[in-house]
């Protein structure tokens, strides 16, 4: 096939393809970047596209998320932390392995 080489029944030459390519459309113009995020365009793509979609009204969410359980627990948490750094569980094999004999190798 000429001077250049077989790719499964399609010869591959230098001058072909890519260089061919970026001749007529130009290497910077193949390359089509997004435009710039904003905060407007987040929002969309983190949420008020669902929100719309399901119905559900975005403010009304977000009043009612921010006075629940949870988030009155956070917000006392960030008032005044208190963290411990205490492992609630077996923190090494034998500890394991006595976890299942004293839990009758019970699983669930």
């Amino acid at each position: 096939m000429g001077d250049g080489f077989d790719l499964g029944g399609i010869a591959a030459r230098p001058d072909t393809g890519v260089s061919r390519f970026r001749d007529r459309a130009g290497a910077a113009a193949a390359i089509r970047l997004p435009p710039p995020l904003t905060s407007a365009r987040k929002a969309k793509i983190l949420g008020l596209n669902g929100a719309r979609v399901y119905g559900v009204e975005p403010k009304l969410f977000r009043n009612k998320a921010e006075n629940d359980g949870i988030e009155r627990l956070r917000a006392d948490y960030r008032n005044a932390p208190r963290p411990d750094f205490e492992s609630h569980g077996p923190r090494s094999r034998a500890e394991f392995g006595a976890f299942l004999k004293h839990s009758g190798n019970r699983s669930g």
